[in-house]
């Protein structure tokens, strides 16, 4: 039996043909299923006589070898092949064993391996050929794979055309609702924010949540998920730290220091939820640090959010609310809390293992230039901490 590499320059060039014939039908499958995402309707799987008959219906070109190079004298040809080459072919420039016309599939191999996966259907080509463990003829294998090649760099266009999923705490809504905008003229990507508490918001990461990118209120948080591999090495950044306020919506009494707030009679207090609220643990630290927490802790309304607790002063619900600093610039009354009375709050994000990796770490971005950093600098943020 004679071993050789499926892209080695020979058999390449010997086999191109049936190469371009998989890229001419992966091309029309792509079509097909933009088509399919834009009219959002369900795909069409094809079976292995739906594409023998397409072939029959359709006239492909001639590829006759010429001798000078790929010839490729398409340009869709040469796009189709490069989208390729940039997104699959190094996983797929796997041995096989020919013999006598013939491939066999040696499963002992990770290249192997990742040659099934290829050819299997994948993504959004669930009309790739499905590779059985049998033998296949050569020039089926060359087109099955042409076809799933351009397949693969398809998915991966959609991926991309879909919005940027980012999920953050509740606290820095007002920064990254102002960096939408930019990002989407910069891009043309639409960008979906999920807020919500940091602690819950990490769970639902633990559990396989489709995020592109987690903005979280506390540092805590995204170690635990970069320990469970749910985040990009190398992207975890600390870009701001967090302040408390002491809220008020209306001309109500606002207690000028959390020592006055413990001395006060009657008031209720929305604070967010510790047990998952990185905001609601520092409130609760400070208390405790001047001694006033017993005093309150009756008195005491626990939201899901900081800014859920912001939203039950808002409504009479309670009186006063402990919040993030970011949050009580837009209305009402604040005074801010020293931030010596509680730990640190550092503001920490990262890129999500899985999701649209670069586009979320572009996004980012935009919180280290200049706009991004006066921005949190005028919700109240305080630089991070020099490392």
């Amino acid at each position: 039996m004679k071993r050789q590499r499926l892209f080695g320059i020979g058999n390449f060039v010997e086999n191109r043909q049936w190469i371009r014939r998989g890229l001419l039908r992966g091309l029309r499958l792509c079509a097909a299923l933009d088509l399919a995402s834009d009219e959002d309707s369900d795909r069409e799987h094809h079976t292995g006589e739906d594409r023998a008959a397409d072939e029959q219906k359709e006239d492909l070109p001639s590829v006759e070898p010429t001798g000078d190079g790929l010839g490729f004298d398409d340009v869709w040809h040469a796009a189709a092949l490069a989208t390729c080459v940039g997104s699959a072919c190094h996983d797929v420039c796997c041995a096989v064993a020919v013999h006598e016309g013939s491939v066999t599939h040696e499963p002992a191999t990770h290249a192997n391996s990742a040659a099934r996966q290829l050819a299997s259907p994948i993504g959004a080509c669930d009309a790739a050929p499905a590779m059985s463990e049998a033998t296949l003829s050569r020039r089926s294998m060359l087109l099955a794979l042409g076809e799933a090649l351009l397949c693969f760099g398809c998915a991966k266009r959609s991926q991309s055309a879909r919005p940027l999923r980012v999920a953050a705490a509740a606290d820095v809504e007002p920064v990254f609702s102002a960096l939408t905008e930019p990002f989407r003229q910069k891009t043309g990507r639409e960008v979906v924010l999920s807020f919500a508490a940091s602690g819950v918001l990490s769970r639902q990461l633990e559990h396989g949540a489709p995020f592109d990118l987690f903005v979280s209120a506390s540092r805590e948080h995204i170690d635990r998920l970069h320990k469970k591999g749910r985040l990009v090495p190398g992207s975890i950044r600390e870009y701001a730290r967090g302040q408390l306020a002491i809220w008020t919506a209306g001309d109500g009494p606002l207690p000028q220091s959390l020592t006055e707030l413990g001395s006060s009679h009657g008031l209720r207090i929305a604070v967010a939820n510790p047990e998952h609220a990185p905001y609601g643990q520092a409130a609760v630290a400070a208390l405790r640090t001047l001694g006033v927490f017993d005093a309150l802790k009756r008195r005491l309304i626990y939201a899901e959010n900081v800014r859920q607790a912001q939203q039950f002063a808002e409504s009479g619900n309670a009186d006063v609310a402990i919040i993030a600093r970011s949050l009580a610039g837009r209305s009402g009354r604040f005074v801010e809390v020293p931030i010596g009375l509680h730990p640190a709050i550092v503001q920490t994000l990262a890129v999500v293992i899985g999701g649209d990796e670069l586009a979320a770490s572009e996004f980012a971005d935009q919180l280290f230039a200049s706009d991004g950093r006066r921005l949190l600098r005028e919700s109240g943020f305080l630089p991070p901490a020099p490392p």
